[in-house]
């Protein structure tokens, strides 16, 4: 809705103070009401190898915890130059997928863009690990591993309210210089743009992270990790090192033959003594410094 300026002045000079208020309390519920609802786009991330083709995927919902898929929604990829690599429609359930093939090594970014008059919303990012056959990996969890914070409290406390746990950012960038490191979170994947807004904010090193999402993955967490772990070593046979706080965390790694390393949350400190044989359990960050360098 929009009225000529001398239009509208004519009207509110016409009005008395209460009659004024309320036409312009209407007037910007319907200027509130006109405009695009806000929406969501996950892209999620990958690693890949050199020359081969790889499945960018999105997905696109409405926004908030709780938000509905939105199928037949154009989304559109752009490289780093600003070069479109594809686009698409979204399916029933949100999700969008496109073949892609990165000739460089290193780390890529992608970016999709979501076109609609109805909704809008912030482009999202994938990474991409391109990477050699012999790369170096290592899995890190992220509730109650490198951020000190129950997953419960970190849905209703702003990234700035939320501490890393002592000594993570720098140890991880350390352990950066010889391995990817590949963040691996029980989280869901709509929490995927704080989530990588608050490890940029705290100085973690750049890496790709997986979401959980319970409509496509297996509800138990220790099983989608280990099963995103098998993934990934199909191709990548150095994935040595796996860091958490759970025994779930230390069964999925030593199921995949990495070193675990247990930093143990308060709520998983009473099931020490199941965790499994050769998982090391220790109480600091700095332990982790002295084990691994």
């Amino acid at each position: 809705m929009v009225l000529p300026q001398q239009t509208l002045l004519t009207t509110l000079k016409n009005f008395s103070n209460l009659k004024r208020t309320s036409f312009l309390l209407c007037l910007l519920f319907l200027v509130g009401c006109s405009g695009p609802k806000q929406a969501q786009i996950t892209a999620y991330d990958q690693i890949t190898l050199p020359n081969e083709e790889a499945t960018l995927q999105v997905k696109v919902r409405s926004k908030g915890l709780f938000g509905k898929n939105l199928k037949n929604k154009k989304v559109s990829f752009f490289d780093s130059t600003e070069k479109k690599i594809g686009e698409g429609i979204t399916q029933k359930n949100g999700t969008l997928s496109i073949r892609y093939t990165p000739t460089q090594q290193g780390f890529l970014k992608v970016e999709a863009r979501l076109h609609s008059e109805k909704y809008s919303a912030t482009p999202s990012t994938h990474l991409l690990r391109v990477a050699k056959p012999d790369t170096k990996f290592l899995v890190v969890d992220i509730d109650n591993t490198i951020s000190d914070i129950s997953p419960i409290l970190m849905l209703v406390n702003e990234n700035i309210n939320i501490p890393p746990v002592k000594g993570a950012p720098e140890t991880l960038q350390q352990l950066s210089k010889e391995h990817t490191i590949i963040y691996m979170t029980g989280r869901d994947d709509v929490l995927s743009p704080k989530t990588k807004a608050w490890l940029k904010r705290n100085g973690f090193p750049e890496g790709p992270v997986f979401f959980w999402d319970f409509m496509r993955t297996p509800l138990s967490k220790k099983k989608y990790k280990s099963e995103l772990i098998e993934l990934i070593g199909r191709k990548f046979q150095l994935i040595q090192i796996g860091i958490g706080n759970s025994v779930g965390d230390a069964a999925a790694y030593i199921a995949n033959g990495l070193q675990a390393i247990i930093l143990l949350s308060p709520e998983e400190k009473n099931r020490a003594n199941r965790l499994p044989r050769g998982a090391k359990k220790v109480n600091s960050w700095q332990e982790i410094q002295q084990l691994l360098y």
